[in-house]
């Protein structure tokens, strides 16, 4: 019997050039010491984690995910900081936008209705920019980053010998 070729997908916010240079330059100016930093093209907000995922199930939830109501909406990116446990330094937003939690929701009601297992802590908008970071004692304070969402997107993760690449594999307009 063949066995299903299985994908590791998470939906995520892909920000623009703008955003992604202003969450770079800040990330280039901490002292990382042996932390490694996310690549620059890398970026990103994960919104609901999916794990690995067979084409079909991929399919439906495109399916499901195509009948949301979704709406554009702001992100500041106004907070930073570490999580000891997974070693990673972050920048993200202190506030939810409503339309964000209704997205996320969304998705998470989608994966749910197909099996899938995600995440049941409350949802913390973040965008990590270090792995196996061991301190934020000298993280200074930075502007804050407005991010104007218009879209979302399904993110293929594979992992290489050089750490994780990810491939946007489809796309979402968030339309009013």
């Amino acid at each position: 019997m063949e066995r299903d070729v299985t994908q590791r997908m998470f939906f995520a916010l892909w920000p623009d050039e703008e955003v992604r240079a202003a969450i770079a330059l800040f990330a280039s100016a901490l002292p990382l010491r042996g932390a490694r930093p996310i690549r620059r093209e890398d970026l990103h907000a994960t919104l609901v984690f999916l794990g690995s995922i067979t084409r079909e199930t991929r399919h439906a939830l495109e399916c499901a995910v195509d009948g949301l109501g979704r709406r554009p909406f702001a992100l500041v990116l106004d907070a930073h900081g570490w999580w000891g446990r997974p070693q990673v330094l972050w920048v993200g937003a202190s506030t939810v936008p409503p339309e964000l939690a209704q997205l996320v929701a969304g998705l998470n009601s989608a994966a749910a209705e197909l099996g899938l297992k995600t995440d049941p802590r409350p949802y913390q908008p973040h965008v990590t920019i270090a792995r196996k970071a061991s301190q934020t004692a000298e993280m200074s304070a930075f502007q804050p980053i407005a991010w104007k969402v218009a879209d979302f997107c399904l993110v293929e993760s594979i992992t290489g010998s050089g750490g994780a690449a990810y491939c946007v594999r489809r796309s979402w307009s968030l339309t009013t």
